[in-house]
């Protein structure tokens, strides 16, 4: 009885509160598929955004500990990989890259259909972000699945120069734990996709 009350009164704040993403996201963290279920059996839009523009999944993809469990309970229950966008222009794929996911994020994504080069408005892409953040398996990864390493943002940047500008610290190593973090390696893979 308990259960169906706090699934209830989950599924009132979300519709009330335009709080979707969180409450969605809360249930996952708790790895509740059941009210998660709950909450979309409501009627909740899975890919609508809340008042701070974040869907459920870009909030699964930005989270720290950002986890194939959460991103993949969401993609099978209908959302859209690349839609909707952050405000600035973020898709899943950009946002895991940006911020804390890992290559199994990185594949749920793409199987579901993300587009390896979207661009977010100032031209950047996941893969950009990627080598920015030193993830050097995660760019491994995207260029073998066909990210263009060619493609510049706004400022005529490519990956490349994110990687060779990157200033990761301690502090980001130990949040991306999941990640292989390795400039060296990121400029590496990089120089070679390149042809330089």
């Amino acid at each position: 009885m308990l259960y169906k009350y706090t699934a209830a009164l989950l599924l009132l704040l979300a519709i009330t509160t335009g709080s979707t993403a969180q409450t969605i996201n809360a249930a996952l963290e708790k790895k509740d598929t059941a009210l998660a279920i709950s909450i979309l059996k409501g009627g909740v839009n899975i890919n609508a955004v809340d008042a701070n523009w974040a869907s459920p999944l870009l909030n699964a993809c930005r989270n720290f500990g950002a986890d194939a469990f959460s991103v993949g309970f969401l993609l099978r229950h209908g959302a859209n990989p690349d839609s909707p966008r952050s405000n600035a222009g973020r898709t899943g794929l950009i946002v895991t890259c940006a911020y804390y996911g890992d290559v199994a994020v990185c594949r749920l994504l793409i199987a579901y259909g993300a587009n390896i080069n979207a661009a977010a408005k100032d031209g950047t892409t996941a893969l950009m972000k990627a080598a920015q953040n030193d993830k050097a398996d995660v760019v491994e990864y995207l260029l073998s699945k066909g990210a263009n390493p060619a493609l510049k943002d706004a400022d005529g940047k490519t990956a490349l120069d994110y990687a060779t500008a990157s200033k990761v610290d301690d502090y980001m190593i130990k949040m991306q734990a999941t990640c292989r973090v390795d400039k060296n390696e990121t400029v590496r893979l990089l120089t070679k996709a390149m042809g330089r």
